[in-house]
């Protein structure tokens, strides 16, 4: 069965919903669903090598998200929440913590020296712990 991938619109909407529904009053709502580097966010969402799994998938739309800053503003949780959409798009359910999950997605904001197979492989065995169906 082919992985349901979301839409660019869909996650979008995901980075409005965060930052509109933040709690901070620093927030800068205006920054809502405006796009810093919108070609990550393309090139993730049609990947070059075709995502075998949910879990892959979540990694490398999480990872485009969060690691090269598709939105001005809200990255990280916006990467969160659009790993919580695949994978329950995908016929999964979310039995962790949101902390957890927030730590996994840190994560995949690297350094230079880390190792983009240990980033990827740590994400997915993190979140297969998560999800279940």
């Amino acid at each position: 069965m082919p992985v349901i991938i979301p839409t660019k619109d869909e996650i979008i909407n995901i980075n409005v919903d965060v930052l509109q529904n933040s709690t901070d009053p620093n927030e800068d709502k205006s920054l809502a669903g405006k796009f810093l580097n919108e070609s990550a966010l393309i090139s993730a969402l049609d990947p070059y090598d075709p995502y075998k799994s949910a879990f892959e998938t979540a990694y490398g739309i999480a990872k485009a998200i969060a690691n090269d800053h598709v939105f001005l503003n809200g990255n990280k949780r916006t990467a969160t929440q659009t790993v919580i959409k695949i994978c329950t798009d995908n016929g999964f359910n979310f039995n962790g913590a949101d902390t957890e999950l927030s730590d996994l997605v840190n994560s995949l904001v690297k350094e230079d020296c880390d190792d983009d197979g240990e980033v990827k492989t740590n994400f997915i065995s993190g979140i297969t712990k998560l999800f279940s169906k």
